[in-house]
Formats: structure tokens, C-alpha cells, sequence
């Protein structure tokens, strides 16, 4: 069998696998998946993906809208912008990333969760808490209680991102900006 053969016929299996756990999941918990026609980057097979906010190109994707009307207060606009650019420049999203957002996503939409503030590093994503009518919420497969705040620190330069999660955040004097490190 040729190089070129074999190499196609890998590609052909990923690709069925794929679209098998897809169908699975989907079979399984019709309700919990929403799927968009969506290929992936650099694929033109037409896999499905659910869409989230990490799809766009908007580099206030994660931004806190709180995070927005300070900075455009405090007169730091420009230095935003280009703290913004430089971080999804270098920034990796992953699985995990997109797991996170579509979970707050979803939980924000059942009103299990609020919107608390925003975390002090770029890109400014917003800091949510369970509410206290919500016993405990689950978030990349871990339990957060009620009461408690959480965040996804997303990595500098292509660092990996770090679920963060406790009591109480509190709130800190400055933003902090790629060059104040």
C-alpha cells in the first residue's frame, strides 16, 4: 500500500470516528448538544461544532462588558486594544476553553449562575457566581457551590488556561496589562 493510500485511509478513520462519538452523543443526550455547521480551521470536510463565543473574531470576545466601561473610564482604550490583539495573537483555544465557555454559556441562559465582576489580567473575562438558589453548578468536571465564584484565567502567550474557583474573588486595585508583568 502506498504512503499517500495509507495516509488517506487515517484521515478517512478520524474522520468516522468523529462524526461516530458526535452521533453517539447526540443519540445519548439529544437535548445537551446543539450543533452549527461550522468546518474546522484548515478542514473542508464540514464536521459539526457547536458554535460559541471563541468562533469570533472580535477581540473582546471574553471581555466582561464591566471590564469595557472601565477601561474606556479610565481612558485605557488603546492600551486594551492592543493587549487584546497581542493575547489572541498568541492564545491556543482548545477544547477546554470551548468546553468552559458553552457551560457558562448554557448555565448563564438557566439562571444558575450571574455574573459577578471581572478577572484583573487580559483579557478582562467576566468572574461568575453560583447563585444561591443553585445548590452547585459543574464546570470542566468539577463542582462549584453555591455562593462560590469562578473564572477561567485564560494563558499568556500561548499558556494553558486555569479554572479558577473560590469562596470570594476580591476585587483588586488595577487591571493587569501584558507589560505590566
Amino acid at each position: 500500500m502506498s504512503e499517500e493510500t495509507h495516509e488517506d485511509a487515517e484521515k478517512q478513520y478520524w474522520l468516522a470516528l468523529t462524526d461516530y462519538l458526535l452521533v453517539a452523543q447526540g443519540l445519548k443526550a439529544p437535548e445537551a448538544i446543539q450543533f452549527d455547521l461550522l468546518p474546522a480551521p484548515g478542514d473542508r470536510s464540514g464536521l459539526l461544532r457547536r458554535l460559541c463565543k471563541l468562533d469570533s473574531d472580535d477581540i473582546w470576545k471574553v471581555t466582561s462588558s464591566s471590564a469595557k466601561r472601565e477601561i474606556q473610564r479610565a481612558g485605557e482604550w488603546q492600551q486594551a486594544v492592543d493587549d487584546l490583539q497581542e493575547h489572541w495573537s498568541a492564545c491556543l483555544i482548545t477544547e477546554v476553553e470551548r468546553e468552559y465557555e458553552i457551560t457558562v454559556e448554557e448555565l448563564l441562559e438557566r439562571n444558575l449562575i450571574e455574573e459577578k465582576g471581572y478577572w484583573y489580567c487580559c483579557p478582562f473575562p467576566s468572574v461568575y457566581r453560583v447563585r444561591n438558589s443553585t445548590p452547585s453548578v459543574q464546570i470542566l468536571g468539577r463542582t462549584v457551590p453555591r455562593g462560590h465564584e469562578f473564572v477561567l484565567e485564560y494563558g499568556d502567550d500561548g499558556a494553558p488556561s486555569n479554572f479558577i474557583s473560590a469562596a470570594s474573588f476580591h476585587k483588586g486595585a488595577d487591571r493587569k496589562y501584558c507589560e505590566d508583568e
